[in-house]
């Protein structure tokens, strides 16, 4: 947030990185790049070479990861971050106006990919054996992006079995994606003796989370509507419907 012609103001620039320091080489790329030549600064110029640099051999993976982890979540000083997850909102604008008035194949195939892109991500990447400390680092985080992008296999695959009418196979993915849904839960991204916190990873909280929780709402809705094959596995709604 910090403007271009101020350096003249400055008589030295502090920053304050993560516990994390591999991953906080991200922004503190940046940062030596701003100070060293605030005339010339471009960010996104910056972001990518920073990319480049600290991830050479998975760049393009690297990338996908980063733009998925831009917003914090909810934290105790109230800072979000906007803009991420940027091409996958396009991808679920697009899905949510295609399907509108119905189930839509091609869409589906198409946000399906998006999924797709999230799990082979981060599969390439906790793979690597390249930067081994930053993988490291960044581990939790990409088990929880993968989990996601699992999740949203699992709902794109639901959408096709409502439209066919396969109660059975519907309702065996869902369980697949509640348990899913529970293993996110269950990664922490630092368990170390003395930890004074535990914490679940925040991943692609700010788009794909809000459009994985609104589809899957409106998937048990469309399928209740339809089909009583084990609707009692569903949560419970205290108003269903209004």
């Amino acid at each position: 947030g910090n403007d271009l012609n101020i350096a003249h103001q400055l008589s030295g620039f502090v920053s304050n990185p993560m516990e994390y320091a591999e991953a906080s080489k991200v922004s503190l790329y940046s940062i030596a790049d701003y100070t060293w030549n605030m005339d010339a600064y471009s960010s996104q110029n910056s972001w990518e070479r920073a990319l480049n640099e600290l991830m050479p051999e998975h760049v393009d993976a690297f990338r996908i990861f980063c733009q998925h982890n831009i917003d914090l979540g909810p934290t105790g000083h109230g800072l979000r971050r906007q803009g991420e997850s940027a091409a996958f909102k396009q991808a679920a604008e697009a899905f949510s106006k295609a399907t509108a008035n119905g189930y839509n194949e091609a869409a589906v195939e198409a946000m399906t990919k998006e999924f797709d892109t999230m799990v082979n991500a981060a599969d390439e990447l906790l793979k690597s054996i390249d930067e081994p400390e930053m993988i490291s680092e960044i581990a939790p985080w990409l088990q929880v992006m993968k989990i996601i992008g699992q999740r949203g296999q699992l709902i794109m695959i639901m959408h096709t079995l409502l439209e066919k009418g396969n109660e059975k196979a519907f309702i065996a993915t869902y369980e697949k994606l509640i348990k899913l849904e529970q293993a996110q839960k269950a990664v922490i991204s630092r368990g170390f003796e003395g930890s004074i916190k535990k914490p679940n990873p925040t991943v692609a909280n700010e788009v794909v989370g809000p459009f994985l929780k609104a589809n899957t709402k409106n998937l048990i809705r469309n399928y209740k509507s339809k089909h009583t094959y084990r609707t009692d596995i569903f949560p419970a709604e205290l108003l269903e419907e209004g």
